[in-house]
């Protein structure tokens, strides 16, 4: 259990030293899921196709050509976007916070006092995050956050 929880803090402090890097694009690779991943290039796909047909429509020059990988590479070093920012404060919140492991030791709890996105509508105050495969993911904490 206390490998779990070292294992954990070690994770969410990478989390934080890469947001606060700027390095959104880096953050989501290594700490979404392979499912994550695949969802968000999925969607990335839908809105490109939907701004290539905008853009041809109102004879507007197309944007080049980039993957998702290509786009999240891209992120490194620009300023956050406002839910990342809500992402790396409530990580930062969850410094020093034990969490709840369920029984198979793959999500932690985390009960939050003050939500930093409490501004939010339906904000959570327990936090989550996920291990699959030996590695831990910020999937339900990025999910509650891009959906607000």
């Amino acid at each position: 259990m206390a490998e779990d929880h070292a294992e954990l803090n070690a994770a969410i402090t990478d989390m934080i030293h890469m947001l606060d890097a700027n390095d959104m694009g880096g953050f989501l690779l290594k700490y979404s899921s392979p499912t994550m991943l695949q969802q968000m290039a999925q969607s990335f796909a839908t809105s490109r196709l939907k701004a290539a047909q905008f853009r041809a429509a109102n004879n507007l020059a197309q944007l080049p050509d980039q993957t998702f990988e290509e786009s999240l590479q891209a992120m490194q070093g620009q300023p956050l976007a406002p839910f990342m920012k809500n992402i790396l404060a409530e990580l930062k919140a969850l410094q020093g916070v034990a969490p709840t492991l369920n029984e198979a030791g793959d999500v932690a709890e985390f009960e939050i006092d003050v939500p930093v996105s409490a501004t939010l509508p339906d904000h959570p105050d327990k936090l989550h995050l996920n291990k699959e495969d030996g590695r831990w993911y910020a999937d339900a904490l990025l999910d509650t956050l891009v959906k607000n």
